[in-house]
């Protein structure tokens, strides 16, 4: 990521292909999953968590959502054990409006990357491990056990800390 500063003081960030303003709008990352109550809601958190005080702004998408349900029960207990909550979330479906709000959509899987593409063909969409130059999926722990859900909110942590460092680490220039 460079830096740049213009005349007028205001900052611009450019991330690969990507480029967003720090004095002005913050940069929003939409995270997106099946149903949007295990996955992507708790890589939601953590980044928000994470990246507390940076002009970064997070949300959460399912491609199958079903409007308005809360988090997985598994979930909380995942995030809570974390000093998070989840108990404000209710699931919302990913529209192409949604996503065109996104500075950049991170998917779980590849086919959750297809399908925002199917909607939004001009929306910048990676799978969160290709993001970080790595290929798999995020495997969904819906329907199991706490054990899993844990599983699963060790990775996503792992992972949504290393996109945020891959999201701020820069190397300056001033011009």
């Amino acid at each position: 990521m460079k830096i740049s500063l213009s005349g007028n003081g205001q900052t611009k960030k450019t991330v690969g292909s990507l480029q967003f303003s720090t004095l002005h709008s913050p940069f929003s990352i939409l995270f997106v999953c099946t149903g949007n109550t295990c996955r992507s809601p708790m890589a939601e958190v953590l980044a928000r968590h994470a990246a507390e005080g940076l002009k970064l702004e997070f949300g959460s998408a399912g491609v199958a959502a079903l409007h308005g349900e809360p988090a997985s029960q598994n979930a909380r207990h995942a995030m809570e054990g974390r000093g998070l909550s989840l108990e404000g979330h209710r699931a919302r479906r990913l529209t192409p409006e949604l996503a065109a709000q996104a500075d950049l959509i991170l998917t779980m899987t590849a086919s959750h990357a297809q399908a925002v593409r199917q909607a939004a063909p001009a929306a910048k969409v990676f799978t969160l491990r290709e993001y970080l130059g790595e290929a798999g999926d995020v495997a969904d722990p819906w329907g199991g056990s706490r054990t899993e859900y844990e599983a699963c909110a060790g990775e996503l942590e792992s992972l949504v800390l290393r996109a945020i460092e891959r999201l701020t680490t820069c190397e300056k220039e001033v011009f």
